[in-house]
Parts: C-alpha cells; sequence; structure tokens
C-alpha cells in the first residue's frame, strides 16, 4: 500500500517504539474491561479492602492507558507532519528544479492537488491511522479475552467479524475507484476556476462567454457532486450495515452461543456471569470495530492522496533539470558572446504527425549588442527566446558562451547571464535574491521609471503591486536592472505603455543599457524605433528569415 510505503520511506523514527506504546495502550484498554467485569462480578461479596484493591488496579490500568496513548498520539502525530513537511518540501525544490516543458504538462491544477489537499488530507488522517492501530489492538486483546471466556463465542465473534470486514472492504474497493474519479474532476474544476479568476476581465465583458463558463464550471462541479455523492452514500450504506452485524453478534452472544450448553464455558466460571461478561466484551467490541469500519474509508482516502503524491514525485523526477552547475566560472568571468549554430527545436504537441519546428537557427549575439527581433504570431519567437534564456533546451544544434558550449554542466551558470520580463510576466511582491544595500539604487530606478508615486519599495518588499499593466512592467524592469545581468530579454514590453513613455523607453532607457555593456534582445513590432536597435531579426514560420540593420528597415 502506497500509505504505508511512504510512511516507512519517509520516517525518520523509530516505529517499534509506536507499535510498542500502541500494543501497550490497546492492552491497558482491554484490561480496563476486564477489571470492571470481574469487579461487577463480586459485587455483593466485596469488602472495603477487596474493593480498594481492584479500584487500585483500576487506577493503575487506566493510568498506564493516558500515558502510553498520549505518548503514541502525540509522537505519531509530530511524525507524521514532519513527513508531510519532508514531501512538501521536496516537491517544491523539484517544482523549481524543473525544466519547463514537462513542468507545463504536469499542470497546475494537478500540483496544487497534490501539494495542498492531498497532504492535508494525510495530515487530517494521522490521528485517525494511530487510532485505527490501537483499536486493532483492542480488538485482538478483547477477543483473546472472549476465547478466555469461551471458546464458542470466539469463534462467532471471529466469525461475524471477518464477514463484516470483508464485505465492507469489497464494496470499499469499488467505491474508493469512484472517490479518484472525483478527484480528477475536482482538477479540471480547479483549471476552469483559474480561467474565472485570470480572465476574470474578459469573462466580465463577455456576458455569452461568462454564461458558457459558468454552465461548463456548473456541469463539472455537478459531476464531481455525483460521483462524490455515490460514493459516500455506498460508505455509508456499508458502513450501516456492518453495524447492524455486530448488533447480531451481540444477540447471538445472547440468545445463540448458550444453546451449545456444556461447549459454552472454557473458563470455569457461571452460566449466566459467562453470558453477561460475553455481551458485555461484544459490547465493548462494538466501539473499536465500528471505528475500524469508518478507518478504512479514512484509510483508502489517504491512501489515495499518497497515491497521488507518490506519482506527482515521480513525474517531477522525471523533470528535474539534468544541469549540475557546482564548478562555476566555466563560462569564464564575463559574458563577451553567445553564439547558436544550427539551433532547432521540436515540440510535439497534441499533433504528432504536425510537430512545431524551430530552426535551424544560426546567431551570433555580442556584448553590449541591442537587439530587435520580430515576427507573426506562431512564428517561434517565444521559443527562440526561451531557448535563448536556457529555460527550453534544442533539440539539436549547440550553443556556446564566449566560444565555451553550453550543456548539463553549465546551464545554471548561462541562467545566471540572463534577465528576462515575459509577456505574461509574474511580478513578486519581495526582492528574492537581491543584495538591496542601502536601496538608493532601486529608488531611483523607480523614480526613472515614474512609479515612485504608484508604490513604494519598504525594506525589501514593494507596498503594492496591484498596478496597472503597464506600471507592473515598469517595476518588473526595475527589479530586472537591479539583478545586474549580462543579457536582457524583453518580451513585447513597450506594448502597455503609454505613447510619451514608450517613447522614453526606446530612446532612452534602451541607450542606457547599451552603454551600460548590457546586451539587450526585444521582441517588438514597433517599427517607428527600429532605428534604434544595431540589428532586426525577422521570424517567419520558426526560420530566421532576415537578420539586417535598421537601415535596412527604413530603406524600404
Amino acid at each position: 500500500m502506497d500509505l504505508i510505503k511512504l510512511i516507512r520511506q519517509e520516517s525518520a523514527a523509530s516505529w517499534f517504539g509506536f507499535a510498542f506504546f500502541a500494543a501497550v495502550s490497546g492492552l491497558a484498554n482491554a484490561l480496563v474491561l476486564a477489571v470492571i467485569n470481574l469487579a461487577a462480578s463480586d459485587v455483593a461479596e466485596l469488602d472495603d479492602e477487596r474493593r480498594t484493591h481492584q479500584l487500585t488496579i483500576f487506577l493503575i490500568v487506566v493510568g498506564i492507558y493516558v500515558i502510553a496513548q498520549r505518548t503514541v498520539m502525540i509522537s505519531s502525530t509530530r511524525e507524521v507532519e514532519e513527513i508531510i513537511h519532508k514531501i512538501r518540501i521536496r516537491l517544491i525544490e523539484k517544482i523549481r528544479t524543473a525544466d519547463l516543458i514537462p513542468l507545463e504538462r504536469i499542470g497546475r491544477s494537478f500540483i496544487y492537488a497534490s501539494i495542498n489537499k492531498d497532504t492535508l488530507t494525510l495530515s487530517q488522517a494521522a490521528q485517525s491511522l494511530v487510532v485505527g492501530a490501537q483499536s486493532a489492538i483492542l480488538v485482538l486483546f478483547t477477543l483473546l479475552y472472549i476465547a478466555w471466556l469461551s471458546r464458542v463465542a470466539f469463534v462467532v465473534c471471529v466469525a461475524f467479524i471477518v464477514a463484516a470486514t470483508w464485505f465492507y472492504g469489497k464494496n470499499l474497493k469499488g467505491l474508493n475507484a469512484e472517490l479518484q474519479e472525483a478527484a480528477v474532476t475536482e482538477n479540471r474544476l480547479f483549471d476552469l476556476l483559474t480561467d474565472l479568476l485570470e480572465g476574470f476581465k474578459e469573462v466580465r465583458l463577455n456576458k455569452p462567454r461568462s454564461d458558457a463558463l459558468y454552465a461548463d464550471l456548473e456541469q463539472i462541479s455537478s459531476e464531481a457532486m455525483e460521483k462524490k455523492k455515490n460514493s459516500q452514500s455506498g460508505i455509508a450504506k456499508s458502513f450501516i450495515l456492518s453495524q447492524t452485524l455486530f448488533y447480531f453478534l451481540v444477540a447471538a452472544m445472547v440468545f445463540l452461543v448458550p444453546q451449545f450448553g456444556k461447549f459454552f464455558s472454557s473458563a470455569g466460571t457461571d452460566y449466566h456471569e459467562v453470558v453477561i461478561k460475553t455481551a458485555t466484551a461484544t459490547l465493548f467490541l462494538i466501539g473499536p470495530i465500528g471505528f475500524l469500519v469508518n478507518f478504512m474509508a479514512i484509510f483508502a482516502n489517504a491512501n489515495s492522496a499518497a497515491e497521488n503524491i507518490k506519482r506527482l514525485d515521480e513525474t517531477l523526477t522525471e523533470a528535474v533539470s539534468e544541469t549540475k552547475d557546482d564548478q562555476p566560472n566555466l563560462l569564464g568571468e564575463t559574458f563577451e558572446e553567445l553564439e547558436l549554430k544550427q539551433v532547432s527545436f521540436h515540440y510535439q504537441g497534441l499533433q504528432p504527425d504536425n510537430p512545431f519546428v524551430m530552426g535551424p537557427v544560426d546567431l551570433t549575439i555580442r556584448k553590449g549588442e541591442l537587439i530587435f527581433i520580430t515576427g507573426g504570431n506562431g512564428s517561434g519567437k517565444s521559443t527562440l527566446i526561451k531557448i535563448l534564456a536556457g529555460l527550453t533546451y534544442p533539440t539539436s544544434g549547440s550553443m556556446r558562451v564566449n566560444s565555451r558550449e553550453i550543456g548539463p554542466e553549465t546551464y545554471d551558470e548561462y541562467r545566471n547571464l540572463i534577465s528576462i520580463i515575459f509577456g505574461d510576466f509574474h511580478l513578486f511582491k519581495r526582492l528574492y535574491g537581491i543584495d538591496l544595500g542601502d536601496g538608493g539604487k532601486a529608488r531611483r530606478l523607480m523614480e526613472h521609471m515614474e512609479i515612485q508615486n504608484k508604490t513604494q519599495l519598504i525594506s525589501d518588499e514593494f507596498s503594492t503591486v496591484q498596478l496597472s499593466t503597464g506600471q507592473r512592467k515598469r517595476l518588473a524592469l526595475v527589479v530586472s536592472l537591479l539583478e545586474e545581468r549580462s543579457i536582457y530579454i524583453l518580451d513585447e514590453w513597450a506594448a502597455d505603455q503609454d505613447p510619451e513613455f514608450r517613447r522614453k523607453f526606446y530612446r532612452e532607457l534602451l541607450p542606457e543599457m547599451k552603454r551600460d555593456g548590457k546586451t539587450v534582445i526585444a521582441v517588438t513590432h514597433d517599427d517607428q524605433y527600429f532605428d534604434v536597435a544595431d540589428r532586426c531579426l525577422h521570424m517567419v514560420e520558426g526560420r530566421l528569415v532576415t537578420s539586417r540593420s535598421p537601415l535596412d528597415d527604413t530603406a524600404h
């Protein structure tokens, strides 16, 4: 079972200690029953001394139970939470080192569900796992006590328990598959909810789109509801039937077992006492057995969660980048030149017979160059800049920095040369990984970007990032410049700027970056500013079809 394997693999604690205290707790619980039964059978004959003696035994047994129960419950809960923390951090580590394309294939809904919902399921099941184990031990010792009272009663008990457990487990297997389907449906619901939130403005402006999206959300939510209703109803019916069987078990102890006459008692006790004690012991079993029956559903959910986590872990392992940048400066102390030689990229996508192909591309980019890239939708611009950024690896061809080829041992170092602002960029509120010093440079850059009155830098955080798209892009460029990289890639950065600041970007900011020795690669369609660039590269259907100077463009 994936849950048991997961706990055994991830736990650093000695589970022998947990098992010992669980066994002591279960035994103490069973002894409470035995002591109470013994005292009840002798209640008419007890003198004060014997009553005090039995009360002392009762208090000792209860004390042992409390200590053992407290130890195993607290220790196991802490251990499970440490296991969840370890798993969560390992998954996050794999996510941050994964390659872009396989990570996108996994999908956010599966990742979020495993890290949030499935780990929460394990956390909530922690106490139930412990109580379930203790209930099993308690049932075992209570059955041994019943066997001591009567072999026939023991056989009947075991037969009823096996039958009820088998029936419930058989039903639960099919119901658990339906719960898994419901989880998959809920992941689809999460994807659509993400569409609603990220595309809220578009949804709000288009009533037919809003209605259609809502209908889709309602349908998927209804599918998940029906699957969960069916599975949970099935679990409830099985639970009720199992409980009913145990009530029949109590009736069997009173009405059926005594009919066996001389075979009834093996403890040498009075006939009526045995009936009372076995009935009492059977009633005592209903609680822990009822919990065990219910626990099977909890265990199934937790096992399903462990299976999802395992699957995500294995998938992320395959997606983790093979880069091993443990030897810095393999590419040289400073950036001088980047060369792409016959670089191609093939993306299979959903149509294996018609894959997207970019390249081959031959391109040399030198320090301090200002390069514009143009091209229509689907021309391969985004793929090219991802390859230039080191986020996507070429299918064939080679890339060299300062005449040194980029490979697994140098990709991390290569990425440290680059800062990129994508069209769908994310702006972090906190300046992670940036040494601000006294913050003077950051404030000067914010003034230069004309956003000093829109947000403030407090310690290493912006007071807000809830700005217009153009202002957020300016703030992203501030962050990018604070990183002090050698190569800057800007994807349609000026598209959301007002005309005045767009002109400032092309006529002031880009030349300033060039003067500072920065290499700038900008994807743009602003042909009125092509004269600013050293070169303009144009892409069509994945091919770099032209590479020319701005004068060539303006001449036409």
